[in-house]
């Protein structure tokens, strides 16, 4: 489960002698229980007077002196390298913000940030603007490669919630035959990327974002799943508040999908995120739209594959901007895709008599092997041909 930080008082640096700041007081409207229905805005933040940022700040790069040698090299490596950059793309009150203003864990946080930003651009692009991505490909983080992967819109962003929240809609199959593993971290680059630009968002720093996956029969990547644990809970300051496992199997694949299926999916998804996912399994694209509907998801928000209107021409239309310079920072856009599995309950995620977790040790191997055949069969009816179709055009 993604941490939520609720600071209710002042707190302290270990190690720092005593060194202590007064962090904001939020007020949350909704239990950690309800953060994937949402009900409202998650959290109203109060207005920080500068004298109080300036020594959260102070505080904070004391902490840095703290930290371990090997958990902040790349960061003090960016801070001489590209200062400018560390101070634009990094801001030190986003990563306190993130951590209810302790100084000590948005240390950790900002450090690891530049650590895995080196380890996945290596150690020349890392310190190059990555944001800005009108600048000439020699003076940018992102490779020509790189953007041409971000293009084809696997990983995209869409038109905000009902709540205000940011949405974004992974969509695996749309790198089919593109040689996406050539590089194993190109795919990396590309999350790491659209996180750091909707973090600076003040709709993700204040409600965090929503993550939908589109299921079409792809195998899980438990490595790349890890790494983006990592990301998220480790890495940038914003945090997933929902997350949709969505699913609309051909004709007959239904039952198939969610009897055998979705509860191992489940249960993988909880294990190496270590948060709450709602799968949802739809006899069509409008039933899809009606389950995603009750978490605050919009039609103009989803991709017409899960029901909704948005395309992915507006997704274009967005990344030219953004290769432009001049891309709206409001940036509305979305496309479309249920059973409804938000509502199930561990105990119904079961795979067998005797058998609590699926993914315990004695079975966890032979699950995850199974896991990609069983998909494959769900949808080895469906033509190739009707497959990409169906893609190309939601």
């Amino acid at each position: 489960m993604i941490r939520q930080h609720l600071p209710t008082g002042t707190t302290s640096l270990p190690r720092t002698g005593g060194l202590s700041v007064e962090p904001p007081r939020y007020r949350h409207s909704m239990a950690a229980d309800e953060e994937d229905r949402a009900v409202g805005p998650l959290r109203d933040v109060d207005v920080v007077n500068l004298s109080q940022t300036s020594q959260a700040e102070q505080h904070l790069k004391d902490a840095v002196d703290l930290l371990p040698s090997e958990e902040s090299a790349s960061y003090r490596k960016a801070l001489l390298r590209c200062n400018d950059v560390v101070a634009t793309e990094t801001n030190p009150n986003l990563f306190l913000e993130s951590e209810g203003f302790d100084a000590w864990a948005a240390a950790k946080r900002l450090a690891k940030y530049w650590t895995c930003r080196e380890q996945y651009f290596g150690s020349n692009r890392a310190f190059l603007p990555l944001l800005n991505l009108a600048l000439p490909p020699k003076q940018r983080a992102l490779s020509c490669a790189d953007i041409a992967q971000l293009q084809l819109g696997a990983l995209a962003k869409l038109p905000t919630d009902k709540y205000g929240r940011t949405v974004l809609l992974v969509d695996r199959s749309r790198l089919d035959g593109t040689r996406s593993d050539a590089d194993s971290d190109r795919w990396l680059r590309v999350i790491f990327y659209w996180l750091s630009k909707v973090m600076h968002q003040k709709n993700v720093q204040k409600n965090g974002f929503v993550v939908l996956k589109i299921m079409r029969g792809q195998n899980l990547d438990r490595q790349r799943l890890l790494q983006t644990q990592v990301m998220v809970r480790d890495c940038m300051p914003c945090r997933v508040t929902g997350l949709h496992l969505c699913c609309v199997p051909p004709p007959g694949g239904r039952k198939t999908f969610a009897d055998t299926i979705a509860p191992i999916l489940w249960q993988y998804i909880v294990h190496v995120l270590r948060r709450k996912a709602n799968v949802h399994v739809a006899e069509s694209e409008t039933h899809m739209l009606t389950l995603l509907q009750d978490y605050g998801l919009l039609k103009e928000s989803l991709p017409k594959s899960l029901g909704g209107s948005w395309s992915y021409a507006k997704f274009d239309t967005l990344v030219n901007k953004l290769l432009c310079g001049n891309a709206d920072r409001r940036n509305t856009e979305g496309d479309s895709s249920g059973i409804d599995f938000g509502s199930l309950k561990p105990s119904a995620m079961r795979s067998g008599a005797g058998h609590s977790n699926p993914l315990s040790p004695s079975i966890r191997i032979q699950n995850r092997k199974s896991l990609k055949r069983k998909i494959d069969a769900v949808f080895a009816g469906v033509p190739a041909r009707q497959q990409h179709k169906k893609r190309m055009a939601g």
